[in-house]
């Protein structure tokens, strides 16, 4: 009989063993490392403006590094050069272009017959971006009900949602 309490005993605790063996690597295991970005890309100065092609933003005096977050579960942030985040959003090969948000500190609006006008949110969809010496330009495309205002801003933050793409190396999947 303790011939058998020991081998029940050796076999429980070996049981116990594997157990304890798989969550430890389980719980070393490298997470899944896909998530939707948020990136903020910041400019002193910028205008909306219609032209015969469509609306344009055209943003000047762009910040150097591009803002970047995840939410939950990762929650992680980092920088990436604003020259290297405009390079890889032109390799995309998304056919549906990231909506923005646009948030400023002011805004002038431009009204074609004079009258004041009230500002807007402005929620658009973004081009890739076209860069000519220090300006960006992106061909917009509305997305809410209200019309796209001609305006110039101030202390501009672009806040670009991404595809699902991975956290520990940026690339053009994220556009």
């Amino acid at each position: 009989m303790n011939r058998l309490f020991r081998i029940i005993e050796q076999g429980l605790l070996i049981i116990c063993l594997l157990v304890w063996l798989v969550s430890a690597a389980a719980a070393h295991a490298k997470p899944v490392d896909k998530a939707s970005l948020l990136f903020v890309v910041s400019a002193q100065s910028a205008t909306l403006e219609r032209r015969a092609q469509g609306f344009y933003l055209i943003l000047t005096e762009i910040d150097p590094s591009v803002l970047w977050f995840t939410d939950r579960p990762y929650r992680k942030t980092g920088f990436i050069k604003t020259r290297h985040f405009i390079e890889l959003w032109s390799q995309s090969q998304a056919s549906v272009p990231p909506n923005i948000g646009l948030v400023h500190a002011g805004m002038e609006l431009v009204s074609p017959k004079g009258r004041e006008l009230t500002p807007q949110p402005v929620i658009v969809a973004l081009s890739p971006p076209m860069t000519q010496g220090k300006t960006i330009t992106f061909k917009v495309r509305g997305l809410t009900h209200n019309k796209i205002p001609l305006a110039k801003l101030s202390r501009l933050h672009l806040f670009i949602n991404s595809s699902p793409c991975s956290i520990s190396h940026l690339d053009a999947t994220c556009f």
